[in-house]
């Protein structure tokens, strides 16, 4: 029996930085899943309200409501951006909305280096009837 003696206090020594280090893993991923989750929503609402406006309320529209869908993920996301643009392809005028966002790291990812940035776009057909 005595040489098992504080056996048990080494395991832990040692296990315990792996499931630190597990956790701290499963929480960024998590955080980083809804980060994108958060910024595809944004890109996706604020380019189909976009499409559903008047051409010369398209650019304002798309922006202001990718802002607000940030703001409503603020959890998740910082430092915000969204850009909208309009073109045109076969006669067709499509809006193309991008949205990123600094995935938030308060907390245990404090410790983790650089930033980790989340991109998503999306574009949405104009509807040519609308504002005949």
């Amino acid at each position: 029996m005595r040489k098992n003696r504080g056996s048990v206090t080494v395991e832990m020594v040692l296990l315990a930085p792996v499931l630190v280090l597990f956790v701290t893993f499963v929480v960024a991923a998590g955080r980083f899943n809804q980060a994108g989750t958060t910024v595809r929503e944004a890109a996706d609402s604020a380019a189909r309200e976009a499409s559903l406006v008047s051409v010369g309320r398209i650019i304002p529209s798309g922006v202001r409501r990718a802002r607000a869908e940030l703001r409503r993920g603020a959890r998740w996301c910082s430092e915000g951006s969204a850009d909208a643009t309009l073109s045109q392809r076969n006669g067709t005028r499509i809006v193309t909305v991008r949205v990123s966002c600094a995935v938030n790291r308060t907390g245990i990812l404090s410790v983790m280096a650089g930033p980790v940035r989340v991109v998503a776009e999306s574009s949405e057909v104009i509807d040519a009837f609308a504002f005949r």
